[in-house]
C-alpha cells in the first residue's frame, strides 16, 4: 500500500511529532513516565519488544532521516510489516507532502490469502484508517494540558 496525504504542519513540525508517537508508544508499553518520553533517544538499529492484548511484536528502527524519511520493521508472528513515512516540505514551507508506503510479508500462506482477501474488501477503510493516523500525528499536540501519570501497561491515570 502507498499514497499521499498533504498536512497542514512543516515537515518539521510532523518528523517531531512522529518521533513523539513512537516514544510515547515506548514509554507507555514500559511503564515510564509518559510526560517526559523525549528522554527516550531513538536511532536507527534500535529495537524493543511490546506486549499486548492481540500478542506481541517487535519494532526496529531503520532510518531516521530527520525531517525527511522515517522507517520501521515490525516483527509479529504473522510475519513483518515494513514502514515508511518520506516527508516532503512544501515550497512556502507551511505544509508538508508525506507519502506512506507499508509492505507485509506474511509468515505462511494462509496469511498471505487473508490479508490479500481483507485488504481487497476493506482497502478503502485501511486507507481511510492510515489517512487519520498521518492527521493525528500532524496535529499531536506537544503540549498538552493533561499530565499522565506512570502507565503500567493500558492503566493510566490522568490529573
Amino acid at each position: 500500500m502507498q499514497f499521499q496525504q498533504h498536512v497542514d504542519v512543516s515537515a518539521a513540525t510532523f518528523y517531531q511529532n512522529l518521533l513523539h508517537s513512537i516514544q510515547l508508544e515506548y514509554a507507555y508499553h514500559h511503564g515510564q513516565m509518559a510526560d517526559a518520553p523525549e528522554e527516550l533517544s531513538l536511532e536507527a538499529g534500535m529495537s524493543y519488544q511490546v506486549e499486548s492484548e492481540a500478542g506481541s511484536y517487535r519494532v526496529e528502527l531503520h532510518e531516521l532521516l530527520p525531517n525527511e524519511r522515517y522507517e520501521t520493521v515490525i516483527y509479529s508472528n504473522r510475519g513483518r510489516t515494513h514502514i515508511i513515512y518520506e516527508i516532503e516540505p512544501t515550497p512556502d514551507d507551511n505544509g508538508a507532502l508525506i507519502t506512506y508506503r507499508e509492505t507485509t510479508e506474511s509468515a505462511n500462506i494462509f496469511q498471505r490469502w487473508n490479508e490479500l482477501l481483507i485488504g481487497t474488501l476493506f482497502k478503502k477503510k485501511i486507507k481511510q484508517g492510515v489517512q487519520r493516523k498521518i492527521e493525528q500525528i500532524a496535529h499531536l499536540n506537544l503540549g498538552n494540558n493533561i499530565k499522565k501519570q506512570k502507565i503500567n501497561k493500558g492503566d493510566e491515570q490522568n490529573v
